[in-house]
């Protein structure tokens, strides 16, 4: 299957947006990590940071893999259950339409990304110009699905439109941190994403799509023009 998310682009800039989002830490602050490349460096930005200030900074990482990066790090980490609001969620995202809705899930994060988003006071996304899009055309739709009887959730998707990618790690089905596959949907001639996230949410055996929206948004490109 084609990678749909290469992670290998546009590192330079990834860098640089982690350092300027970094920057909007402030001391006392709960943080919510999302996942992926641009949250690594983020998290090795904010480190240097707390180091120099003395921050007291505590962190809810999204996926096991930024909770290694932020726990080798020294960051503080805390459980989504143990706090009452998260002050701001910093995350990426794969693609960004009209500045209102993203597609994320790339990292294979999406359920927990949004669990931690929805119940953030803001949401910081870092995000390279490339990502950015007013056009609605053929897209990947990530979607988080049960293994029980995967299947048939598989061929529902695609009763309603979609040609379904079975995410796989080499030869194996990736298995992500809830213990749930990743389906890689491909949707054409769509314009209402909106509607999309609600059909899949009625299948049985959906746990989550990465179509993000309803949210207020702020973003940080390392590019001078407004988004």
């Amino acid at each position: 299957m084609v990678n749909f998310f290469d992670k290998s682009k546009n590192l330079e800039d990834k860098k640089n947006i982690a350092k300027i989002g970094a920057a909007h830490v402030k001391d006392g602050m709960t943080i919510g990590l999302g996942s992926g490349t641009t949250m690594a460096y983020f998290v090795e930005a904010v480190a240097e940071r707390i180091k120099d200030e003395k921050l007291n900074v505590q962190f809810i990482p999204a996926s096991k893999f930024i909770e290694k990066i932020a726990y080798d790090y020294k960051l503080k980490l805390v459980s989504i259950d143990q706090i009452n609001e998260i002050d701001c969620a910093v995350d990426g995202a794969d693609r960004i339409i009209n500045k209102k809705i993203l597609i994320k899930g790339g990292g294979g994060s999406l359920f927990r990304e949004k669990k931690i988003l929805l119940n953030a006071k803001n949401c910081l996304i870092l995000a390279d110009e490339s990502k950015f899009t007013d056009i609605i055309d053929d897209f990947i739709v990530p979607v988080e699905i049960v293994p029980f009887g995967f299947t048939k959730t598989v061929r529902a998707i695609e009763e309603m439109g979609g040609y379904c990618f079975i995410r796989k790690n080499k030869e194996k089905i990736l298995v992500t941190d809830n213990q749930n596959y990743i389906v890689d949907v491909k949707f054409s001639n769509v314009n209402d994403l909106v509607r999309v996230h609600k059909k899949l949410k009625l299948i049985n055996g959906v746990v989550e799509t990465g179509i993000f929206y309803n949210l207020e948004f702020e973003f940080i490109t390392s590019s001078e023009k407004e988004w």
